[in-house]
Protein backbone atom coordinates (compact mmCIF):
# COMPACT_ATOMS: atom_id res chain seq x y z
CA UNK A 1 0.00 0.00 0.00
CA UNK A 2 1.33 3.46 -0.49
CA UNK A 3 0.24 6.45 0.62
CA UNK A 4 0.83 9.78 -1.10
CA UNK A 5 0.24 13.36 0.85
CA UNK A 6 -1.08 16.01 -1.83
CA UNK A 7 -0.82 19.79 -0.47
CA UNK A 8 -3.34 21.94 -1.96
CA UNK A 9 -3.62 25.32 -1.00
CA UNK A 10 -7.00 25.16 1.06
CA UNK A 11 -5.43 22.54 3.04
CA UNK A 12 -3.42 18.84 2.87
CA UNK A 13 -5.77 15.69 1.45
CA UNK A 14 -3.73 12.15 2.46
CA UNK A 15 -4.63 10.01 -0.65
CA UNK A 16 -4.03 5.58 -0.46
CA UNK A 17 -4.07 4.70 -4.18
CA UNK A 18 -4.24 0.88 -3.79
CA UNK A 19 -5.77 -2.14 -4.96
CA UNK A 20 -6.62 -4.19 -1.22
CA UNK A 21 -4.51 -7.08 -0.73
CA UNK A 22 -2.43 -6.12 -4.42
CA UNK A 23 0.15 -3.66 -5.63
CA UNK A 24 -1.16 -0.95 -7.88
CA UNK A 25 -1.24 -2.04 -12.08
CA UNK A 26 0.31 1.76 -12.80
CA UNK A 27 2.38 4.56 -10.85
CA UNK A 28 0.14 7.35 -10.16
CA UNK A 29 2.81 9.13 -10.09
CA UNK A 30 4.86 8.35 -12.54
CA UNK A 31 5.90 11.95 -14.53
CA UNK A 32 5.71 9.31 -18.07
CA UNK A 33 2.07 10.25 -18.86
CA UNK A 34 0.61 11.45 -22.15
CA UNK A 35 -2.83 11.93 -23.35
CA UNK A 36 -3.13 9.93 -26.35
CA UNK A 37 -7.20 10.59 -27.37
CA UNK A 38 -11.04 11.54 -25.71
CA UNK A 39 -13.95 10.20 -26.22
CA UNK A 40 -17.71 11.94 -25.00
CA UNK A 41 -20.05 9.14 -24.47
CA UNK A 42 -23.53 9.14 -23.39
CA UNK A 43 -22.73 8.42 -19.64
CA UNK A 44 -18.87 8.99 -19.25
CA UNK A 45 -15.78 10.30 -20.74
CA UNK A 46 -13.29 7.97 -22.55
CA UNK A 47 -9.92 9.05 -22.18
CA UNK A 48 -6.47 6.68 -23.92
CA UNK A 49 -3.52 7.57 -22.09
CA UNK A 50 0.12 6.25 -22.39
CA UNK A 51 1.76 5.31 -19.14
CA UNK A 52 5.44 4.14 -19.54
CA UNK A 53 4.94 3.59 -22.69
CA UNK A 54 1.50 1.09 -21.72
CA UNK A 55 -1.77 2.05 -22.95
CA UNK A 56 -4.48 2.17 -20.14
CA UNK A 57 -8.29 3.58 -19.95
CA UNK A 58 -9.03 6.28 -17.88
CA UNK A 59 -13.25 6.64 -17.19
CA UNK A 60 -14.77 9.40 -15.77
CA UNK A 61 -18.47 10.07 -15.49
CA UNK A 62 -20.82 12.67 -16.93
CA UNK A 63 -22.80 13.82 -14.44
CA UNK A 64 -22.14 14.19 -10.50
CA UNK A 65 -25.15 11.95 -9.54
CA UNK A 66 -23.14 8.93 -11.04
CA UNK A 67 -19.93 9.31 -9.18
CA UNK A 68 -20.30 5.88 -6.85
CA UNK A 69 -19.72 4.60 -10.46
CA UNK A 70 -16.08 4.29 -9.61
CA UNK A 71 -16.47 2.33 -6.03
CA UNK A 72 -18.31 -0.23 -8.21
CA UNK A 73 -15.87 -0.28 -11.09
CA UNK A 74 -13.02 -1.17 -9.07
CA UNK A 75 -14.90 -3.21 -6.40
CA UNK A 76 -16.00 -5.62 -9.24
CA UNK A 77 -12.27 -5.59 -10.50
CA UNK A 78 -11.07 -6.93 -7.38
CA UNK A 79 -14.09 -9.72 -6.85
CA UNK A 80 -13.37 -10.88 -10.33
CA UNK A 81 -9.53 -11.29 -9.85
CA UNK A 82 -10.15 -13.76 -7.48
CA UNK A 83 -11.98 -15.91 -10.20
CA UNK A 84 -8.79 -15.48 -12.44
CA UNK A 85 -6.19 -12.54 -13.86
CA UNK A 86 -8.10 -12.88 -17.18
CA UNK A 87 -11.97 -12.95 -16.84
CA UNK A 88 -12.09 -8.87 -16.22
CA UNK A 89 -9.64 -6.36 -16.54
CA UNK A 90 -8.04 -4.73 -13.68
CA UNK A 91 -9.17 -0.96 -12.42
CA UNK A 92 -7.87 1.67 -9.84
CA UNK A 93 -9.40 5.06 -8.88
CA UNK A 94 -8.18 8.03 -9.38
CA UNK A 95 -9.69 10.38 -6.33
CA UNK A 96 -11.63 13.46 -6.42
CA UNK A 97 -9.08 16.60 -6.35
CA UNK A 98 -6.70 14.34 -7.90
CA UNK A 99 -5.55 15.89 -10.84
CA UNK A 100 -4.42 13.18 -13.82
CA UNK A 101 -4.36 13.49 -17.89
CA UNK A 102 -7.89 12.33 -19.09
CA UNK A 103 -9.72 13.32 -16.53
CA UNK A 104 -12.20 16.44 -17.00
CA UNK A 105 -13.22 17.37 -13.63
CA UNK A 106 -10.20 17.44 -11.65
CA UNK A 107 -12.40 17.94 -8.39
CA UNK A 108 -14.88 14.79 -9.07
CA UNK A 109 -12.89 10.89 -9.26
CA UNK A 110 -12.16 8.48 -12.02
CA UNK A 111 -11.14 5.52 -12.62
CA UNK A 112 -8.15 4.04 -14.87
CA UNK A 113 -8.56 0.40 -16.49
CA UNK A 114 -6.20 -1.69 -18.40
CA UNK A 115 -7.26 -2.65 -21.86
CA UNK A 116 -9.27 -5.79 -22.42
CA UNK A 117 -7.96 -8.12 -25.42
CA UNK A 118 -10.15 -8.58 -28.17
CA UNK A 119 -13.50 -6.66 -29.19
CA UNK A 120 -16.97 -5.87 -28.11
CA UNK A 121 -19.92 -8.25 -29.04
CA UNK A 122 -22.06 -5.77 -29.93
CA UNK A 123 -20.63 -4.97 -33.75
CA UNK A 124 -18.81 -8.34 -34.31
CA UNK A 125 -19.96 -11.24 -35.69
CA UNK A 126 -19.19 -14.32 -33.84
CA UNK A 127 -21.24 -16.87 -32.18
CA UNK A 128 -22.70 -15.14 -29.52
CA UNK A 129 -23.63 -12.03 -31.62
CA UNK A 130 -27.00 -12.50 -30.86
CA UNK A 131 -26.42 -13.46 -26.96
CA UNK A 132 -28.83 -11.91 -23.95
CA UNK A 133 -27.25 -12.35 -20.52
CA UNK A 134 -28.39 -8.65 -19.45
CA UNK A 135 -30.14 -9.35 -15.85
CA UNK A 136 -31.68 -5.73 -15.44
CA UNK A 137 -34.61 -5.79 -13.15
CA UNK A 138 -35.81 -9.69 -14.34
CA UNK A 139 -32.80 -11.67 -13.04
CA UNK A 140 -31.78 -15.30 -14.32
CA UNK A 141 -33.60 -16.54 -16.93
CA UNK A 142 -34.04 -19.86 -18.75
CA UNK A 143 -33.15 -18.42 -22.25
CA UNK A 144 -29.46 -17.55 -20.64
CA UNK A 145 -28.61 -21.29 -19.89
CA UNK A 146 -27.86 -22.63 -23.45
CA UNK A 147 -25.23 -19.69 -23.35
CA UNK A 148 -23.83 -20.40 -20.28
CA UNK A 149 -23.67 -24.14 -21.87
CA UNK A 150 -21.49 -22.67 -24.59
CA UNK A 151 -18.23 -21.54 -22.93
CA UNK A 152 -17.22 -21.90 -19.54
CA UNK A 153 -15.68 -18.14 -19.00
CA UNK A 154 -19.96 -17.01 -19.17
CA UNK A 155 -20.58 -19.68 -16.25
CA UNK A 156 -18.32 -17.49 -14.06
CA UNK A 157 -19.08 -13.88 -15.67
CA UNK A 158 -22.80 -14.77 -14.76
CA UNK A 159 -22.23 -15.88 -11.51
CA UNK A 160 -19.79 -12.57 -10.48
CA UNK A 161 -22.93 -10.75 -11.91
CA UNK A 162 -25.22 -12.37 -9.52
CA UNK A 163 -23.04 -11.90 -6.86
CA UNK A 164 -22.28 -8.38 -7.42
CA UNK A 165 -25.62 -7.38 -8.38
CA UNK A 166 -24.17 -6.30 -12.02
CA UNK A 167 -27.71 -5.72 -14.09
CA UNK A 168 -26.37 -4.27 -16.84
CA UNK A 169 -24.10 -6.88 -18.60
CA UNK A 170 -24.40 -6.47 -22.38
CA UNK A 171 -22.34 -7.21 -25.55
CA UNK A 172 -21.38 -3.90 -25.61
CA UNK A 173 -19.35 -4.10 -22.12
CA UNK A 174 -17.98 -7.92 -22.92
CA UNK A 175 -15.05 -8.32 -25.03
CA UNK A 176 -14.27 -11.17 -27.30
CA UNK A 177 -11.04 -12.33 -28.49
CA UNK A 178 -11.75 -15.07 -31.04
CA UNK A 179 -7.68 -15.66 -31.32
CA UNK A 180 -7.98 -17.62 -27.63
CA UNK A 181 -11.78 -18.37 -27.08
CA UNK A 182 -11.69 -16.26 -24.55
CA UNK A 183 -14.38 -13.26 -22.32
CA UNK A 184 -13.18 -10.47 -20.49
CA UNK A 185 -15.92 -8.82 -18.44
CA UNK A 186 -15.41 -4.79 -18.81
CA UNK A 187 -17.22 -2.12 -17.25
CA UNK A 188 -18.97 -3.41 -14.50
CA UNK A 189 -19.92 0.24 -12.36
CA UNK A 190 -24.10 -0.92 -12.16
CA UNK A 191 -23.75 -2.71 -9.11
CA UNK A 192 -26.30 -3.03 -6.45
CA UNK A 193 -29.92 -1.79 -7.79
CA UNK A 194 -31.90 -5.08 -7.15
CA UNK A 195 -31.10 -7.97 -5.24
CA UNK A 196 -29.90 -10.46 -8.67
CA UNK A 197 -29.21 -13.23 -6.15
CA UNK A 198 -33.12 -13.34 -5.01
CA UNK A 199 -34.70 -13.22 -8.45
CA UNK A 200 -32.11 -15.97 -9.54
CA UNK A 201 -33.32 -17.64 -6.63
CA UNK A 202 -37.49 -16.83 -6.88
CA UNK A 203 -36.94 -17.22 -11.44
CA UNK A 204 -35.52 -20.88 -10.98
CA UNK A 205 -37.63 -22.65 -8.54
CA UNK A 206 -40.87 -20.86 -11.13
CA UNK A 207 -39.06 -22.43 -14.14
CA UNK A 208 -38.82 -25.55 -12.26
CA UNK A 209 -42.63 -25.76 -12.08
CA UNK A 210 -43.04 -24.82 -15.76
CA UNK A 211 -40.33 -24.65 -18.64
CA UNK A 212 -36.56 -25.43 -16.94
CA UNK A 213 -36.78 -29.16 -17.45
CA UNK A 214 -35.79 -31.00 -19.80
CA UNK A 215 -32.00 -29.54 -19.30
CA UNK A 216 -29.42 -31.04 -21.50
CA UNK A 217 -26.01 -32.62 -20.36
CA UNK A 218 -24.22 -29.73 -20.81
CA UNK A 219 -27.25 -27.33 -19.57
CA UNK A 220 -27.00 -29.48 -16.41
CA UNK A 221 -23.08 -29.09 -16.16
CA UNK A 222 -23.25 -25.13 -16.85
CA UNK A 223 -25.69 -25.03 -13.67
CA UNK A 224 -23.45 -26.77 -11.69
CA UNK A 225 -20.31 -25.16 -12.51
CA UNK A 226 -23.04 -21.34 -11.57
CA UNK A 227 -23.61 -23.67 -8.21
CA UNK A 228 -19.65 -24.27 -7.82
CA UNK A 229 -18.44 -20.31 -8.59
CA UNK A 230 -21.11 -18.77 -6.71
CA UNK A 231 -20.30 -21.41 -3.60
CA UNK A 232 -16.63 -20.30 -4.29
CA UNK A 233 -17.30 -16.79 -4.34
CA UNK A 234 -19.37 -16.65 -0.94
CA UNK A 235 -16.57 -18.89 0.66
CA UNK A 236 -14.15 -16.44 -0.51
CA UNK A 237 -15.97 -13.14 0.77
CA UNK A 238 -17.39 -12.75 3.34
CA UNK A 239 -20.52 -9.94 3.37
CA UNK A 240 -18.05 -7.94 6.35
CA UNK A 241 -14.96 -7.92 3.62
CA UNK A 242 -17.09 -6.79 1.05
CA UNK A 243 -18.41 -4.02 3.07
CA UNK A 244 -14.81 -2.95 4.52
CA UNK A 245 -13.56 -3.21 0.81
CA UNK A 246 -16.56 -1.01 0.08
CA UNK A 247 -16.04 1.46 2.80
CA UNK A 248 -12.46 1.63 1.98
CA UNK A 249 -12.85 2.31 -1.86
CA UNK A 250 -15.55 5.08 -0.93
CA UNK A 251 -13.01 6.77 1.04
CA UNK A 252 -10.14 6.43 -1.80
CA UNK A 253 -12.59 8.40 -4.27
CA UNK A 254 -13.03 11.15 -2.16
CA UNK A 255 -17.03 10.31 -1.37
CA UNK A 256 -17.12 10.24 2.12
CA UNK A 257 -20.15 11.79 3.79
CA UNK A 258 -18.35 15.19 4.72
CA UNK A 259 -16.95 15.57 0.97
CA UNK A 260 -18.13 18.49 -0.72
CA UNK A 261 -18.44 15.72 -4.23
CA UNK A 262 -20.70 13.67 -2.32
CA UNK A 263 -24.46 14.52 -3.01
CA UNK A 264 -27.67 13.19 -1.78
CA UNK A 265 -28.25 11.32 -4.62
CA UNK A 266 -24.26 9.36 -4.39
CA UNK A 267 -25.23 9.10 -0.12
CA UNK A 268 -28.47 7.11 -0.88
CA UNK A 269 -26.83 4.74 -3.46
CA UNK A 270 -23.83 4.19 -1.04
CA UNK A 271 -26.47 2.89 1.63
CA UNK A 272 -28.22 0.83 -0.72
CA UNK A 273 -25.13 -0.48 -1.63
CA UNK A 274 -24.06 -1.50 1.82
CA UNK A 275 -27.82 -2.65 2.29
CA UNK A 276 -27.38 -4.79 -0.61
CA UNK A 277 -24.16 -6.24 -0.29
CA UNK A 278 -25.45 -7.75 2.76
CA UNK A 279 -29.08 -8.66 1.91
CA UNK A 280 -27.53 -10.44 -1.99
CA UNK A 281 -25.31 -12.51 -0.38
CA UNK A 282 -27.45 -14.40 1.70
CA UNK A 283 -29.81 -14.36 -1.36
CA UNK A 284 -27.15 -16.63 -3.67
CA UNK A 285 -26.71 -18.52 -0.54
CA UNK A 286 -29.92 -19.27 -1.04
CA UNK A 287 -29.91 -19.41 -4.68
CA UNK A 288 -26.99 -21.78 -4.45
CA UNK A 289 -29.37 -24.22 -2.10
CA UNK A 290 -31.81 -23.92 -4.85
CA UNK A 291 -29.40 -24.92 -7.99
CA UNK A 292 -28.32 -28.11 -5.73
CA UNK A 293 -31.99 -29.22 -5.58
CA UNK A 294 -32.32 -28.54 -9.55
CA UNK A 295 -29.08 -30.89 -9.87
CA UNK A 296 -30.62 -33.66 -7.98
CA UNK A 297 -33.48 -33.62 -9.73
CA UNK A 298 -31.75 -34.08 -12.99
CA UNK A 299 -29.63 -36.58 -11.59
CA UNK A 300 -33.14 -38.63 -11.14
CA UNK A 301 -33.96 -37.80 -14.68
CA UNK A 302 -31.01 -38.90 -16.00
CA UNK A 303 -29.03 -41.00 -14.08
CA UNK A 304 -26.02 -41.82 -16.62
CA UNK A 305 -25.21 -38.76 -15.32
CA UNK A 306 -23.21 -40.31 -12.40
CA UNK A 307 -21.09 -41.42 -15.12
CA UNK A 308 -19.52 -38.38 -14.97
CA UNK A 309 -16.51 -36.63 -12.22
CA UNK A 310 -17.83 -33.67 -11.62
CA UNK A 311 -21.66 -35.27 -10.95
CA UNK A 312 -19.62 -38.00 -8.82
CA UNK A 313 -18.08 -35.19 -6.88
CA UNK A 314 -21.07 -33.03 -6.50
CA UNK A 315 -23.17 -36.08 -4.52
CA UNK A 316 -20.52 -36.86 -2.23
CA UNK A 317 -20.29 -33.54 -1.44
CA UNK A 318 -23.81 -32.99 -0.97
CA UNK A 319 -23.73 -36.61 1.11
CA UNK A 320 -21.42 -34.77 3.62
CA UNK A 321 -23.71 -32.00 4.26
CA UNK A 322 -26.10 -33.72 5.31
Amino acid sequence: MKTIAIKFLMGVICVTYCIIGQEPFVDMQTCHVRLIKRKKKEFCYISFVEIDGILYLVKQKRQQGHLLAVVHDALAAYIAQSLGDDIAHKVMIIPAFHKFPGKIYDDWPATIHTLAVGATLKNKRSPYKKMNIKQACQGFRRDMIPWMAKHRQLIIIMALDIFLCNHDRHRGNLFYNAKTDSFCAIDMDCLYKYSLGLYAHQNVKRMAENDLFPLTIQETFALLELRNTLQFLVDRHSPQEMLSIFDDLVKQAGLTQDSLVCSARVQAEIDLSRNLINQNYHDVKEFIVVLGHIIQQVIVLQPVLRNFQIIEDFEKKQHEYR
